[in-house]
């Protein structure tokens, strides 16, 4: 019923709370002990009532004990409920947070190969699936232990109506396993289809305006609509066989039942057996039919798992095989930035071709070129996100230092702004990581302060999960205020001035010099003003480096022009 490497792989999770696991398994227990003695007990006092050898004292007595059972069954079963939710869900969020930290700490340019359709697909669905698997598991146990134990008393109450009765219920599972086979299958086919709809979803969404301009709001429903088809069918064959399997598997259990009560009715005429053995086998089998019902429900919520869990750890496994950076080391401070010679090509598209450039502190290097020259590709280079040789940092190798270390002393104030959802004050403290006081003070330098105090909440306005809720250029301010307080080493700055009035664009660029004066800045821009203020021009159009300095040593080739 459980995967080996499923079981192995969910274990880690369930370690840490092994103690109250064991308090689980103990709780149980008494459940379970509670549950059998039950049917057996008020079998001995219809058997002691069908021979009249019973007086009120004896059944005084089995009432009392009878009473204390219950009262016991119900006061575990509270304990155990609390106790399992806290445990189930402590281990549901464990698995939630595992896989976004895996994600989320992964190597940038592995979250740009996979599409935002599959992502929410793996990790919030097949995640959803794969949290169950504690509660399937200790579900499991209980119905196996719950099955053994109650066909142990069954058969120390009445060998030959037990085998009979129990005949019926291995062939049930027998049936079961069968069936059931296909439904990996079936639940492999409709998670593929289901993400294959997320993608084409968020493929129509992102790209809302070109689908109104292209007048292609007919065809995009349609699409959508074969994928949802696609999906239904898949959905639907899972339902069918599910439903094949519990209604046949019920139909076999309730002639379990009956059969029973029956043959236990034939052995009675012969004297074989007690109409209080009677009962008390007809209660286990009632307990055992319904046991049989639940093991078939986790089985199939198994095969479901099981599939997830496949899905999900190939999608992991892209990201962790890129996790391994105990050897790289971290970067204190950098202080020089250097590209020998560097060709890089991604995709089989040459993106840059043989440059070469110096940057030291104090350096404000200009990037322009047009769309597809490698603008930001060169950036990306800097932040260490593809793996090249000839890019160096302090002297040493780049391909040295973890992509992590690099970007802790690294500000990258991106053109498209992603605020976080949340106010304007939380936003630029990164939620506390500084105070509020500096974020203020910054704010006011770089005329950002001017802009919020003019909204209705001034800096408590609430930024909406689109972002819609402020202008290019306040967001934007926004980001530069998050990077300056950052206090790192190197600022990116790609086209950030690109929504910005002329007046705050000044303002801007004086305070970039302020507080970046003895740091590199490296700004992409198609502004002339912009590049007055560079010492580096680096022209990706003309593949020309500029230098203003005649110590720097900038060029794509020697002759500074390839």
């Amino acid at each position: 019923m459980f995967n080996k490497s499923l079981y192995n792989n969910i274990l880690k999770f369930i370690k840490p709370y092994k103690r109250k696991i064991s308090l689980i398994i103990i709780l149980k227990l008494i459940v379970l002990t509670c549950v059998v003695s039950v049917p057996y007990l008020l079998g001995r006092v219809i058997t002691s009532l069908e021979n009249n050898s019973t007086n009120l004292t004896f059944l005084m007595r089995y009432l009392l004990i009878l009473i204390t059972i219950y009262l016991v069954w119900n006061i575990t079963s509270v304990l155990l409920e609390v106790l399992f939710e806290k445990v189930n869900k402590s281990i549901e969020n464990d698995i939630r947070t595992y896989c976004y930290e895996t994600i989320i700490n992964s190597k940038m340019i592995k979250i740009q190969d996979k599409e935002d359709g599959e992502i929410i697909s793996k990790v919030i669905r097949d995640t959803e699936r794969i949290e169950k698997i504690f509660s399937s598991m200790i579900t499991f146990i209980d119905l196996l232990l719950h099955t053994i134990v109650t066909i142990v008393v069954m058969l120390l109450i009445n060998l030959q109506l037990s085998l009979i009765v129990l005949s019926i219920f291995i062939l049930i599972g027998i049936f079961q396993r069968i069936m059931s086979k296909p439904l990996k299958k079936y639940y492999k086919l409709y998670k593929n289809s289901e993400e294959n709809l997320l993608k084409e979803i968020k493929n129509y969404l992102a790209n809302f305006f070109t689908v109104k301009v292209l007048s292609l709001e007919s065809r995009s429903v349609s699409i959508l609509k074969n994928k949802n088809q696609e999906n239904l069918k898949n959905h639907m064959k899972i339902k069918i066989v599910s439903s094949i399997i519990k209604n046949i598997s019920f139909f076999l259990s309730s002639l379990f039942r009956i059969s029973s009560l029956i043959v236990g009715g034939i052995l009675h005429i012969y004297n074989r057996i007690s109409i209080g053995s009677i009962f008390s086998l007809y209660s286990y089998s009632i307990q055992l039919s319904n046991r049989l019902m639940r093991l078939i429900e986790i089985d199939i919520l198994l095969k479901d798992i099981e599939t997830s869990f496949s899905r999900i750890s190939d999608f992991l496994n892209h990201f962790e095989t890129n996790l391994n950076s105990s050897s790289l080391s971290d970067i204190d401070k950098i202080k020089k930035i250097e590209f020998k010679n560097v060709t890089f090509i991604r995709q089989k598209k040459r993106l840059l071709n043989n440059i070469s450039f110096v940057a030291k502190s104090g350096d404000v290097i200009g990037i322009r070129g047009g769309n597809g020259t490698g603008k930001t590709t060169l950036t990306y280079l800097i932040c260490g996100f593809f793996k090249v040789d000839n890019v160096f940092m302090n002297d040493a190798n780049i391909n040295k230092f973890s992509e992590a270390g690099i970007l802790n002393r690294i500000s990258y104030v991106l053109q498209d702004v992603k605020l976080f959802k949340g106010s304007i004050i939380d936003n630029l403290t990164c939620f506390g990581r500084v105070e509020k006081k500096e974020a203020y003070q910054v704010s006011k330098a770089i005329g950002l302060h001017k802009k919020v105090i003019k909204l209705k909440h001034s800096y408590e306005t609430i930024v909406n999960e689109k972002n819609l809720n402020l202008s290019g250029g306040e967001k934007q301010l926004i980001s530069l205020a998050q990077s300056i307080l950052k206090d790192s080493d190197v600022l990116i700055l790609d086209e950030m001035n690109s929504a910005l009035d002329s007046k705050t664009e000044e303002t801007l660029l004086s305070n970039i010099k302020q507080y970046y004066h003895n740091k590199i800045v490296f700004i992409i821009s198609h502004k002339n003003k912009v590049f007055d203020m560079c010492d580096v021009i680096i022209d990706l159009d003309k593949q020309q480096v500029i230098s203003k300095s005649k110590t720097n040593n900038n060029s794509f080739c020697a002759a500074d022009k390839l």
